[in-house]
């Protein structure tokens, strides 16, 4: 039976290795070491793109394409949806649907982001439902939600 001894790291196995490659080969994984540790918010280090400067806030990932650049967003009261008790029993925080802009730091152009945060059985669920859209995409949802709200008002809705 062959035991097999596990070589010292710093010594080359004997095969067709120089010491000179080997000895390069050292130096340039002390190196490396260095180029993949870097600051969680030093997004061109970690190959992803510069946020845009109306973006305000960054959520920021160990992967970039997890890591969001944000703006301020604005948020639409939900009446179809459960809201869930504000702080105390006189206020009732309402269902709510917050649109702004976001872009993810391996991306180089922004999107629309729509989050939908409810309530559950008078508690606030978080967030239910994300949905992203390209800025084109975001321009024909509000030229359909226009349209449609169009419709509602020449048949004699109450749109408004």
């Amino acid at each position: 039976m062959t035991v097999h001894q596990t070589p010292d790291v710093d010594q080359p196995i004997e095969f067709a290795l120089t010491n000179k490659a080997f000895e390069e080969l050292k130096l340039r994984s002390a190196e490396s070491e260095k180029d993949v540790v870097k600051q969680v918010d030093d997004f061109e280090g970690r190959r992803g793109t510069e946020p845009r400067p109306y973006m305000t806030t960054v959520d920021a990932e160990l992967h970039l394409n997890s890591t969001l650049y944000r703006t301020h967003n604005i948020a639409l009261p939900l009446a179809e949806y459960e809201g869930w008790w504000h702080d105390d029993d006189d206020n009732v925080h309402m269902a709510e649907l917050r649109i702004g802009l976001c872009q993810r730091a391996d991306q180089d152009y922004p999107l629309i982001e729509f989050e939908r945060y409810v309530g559950k059985d008078g508690a606030a669920a978080g967030r239910e439902a994300r949905y992203v859209l390209r800025i084109d995409e975001g321009v024909r949802l509000a030229h359909t939600l226009l349209l449609l709200a169009d419709v509602e008002h020449e048949a004699g809705g109450r749109a408004s």
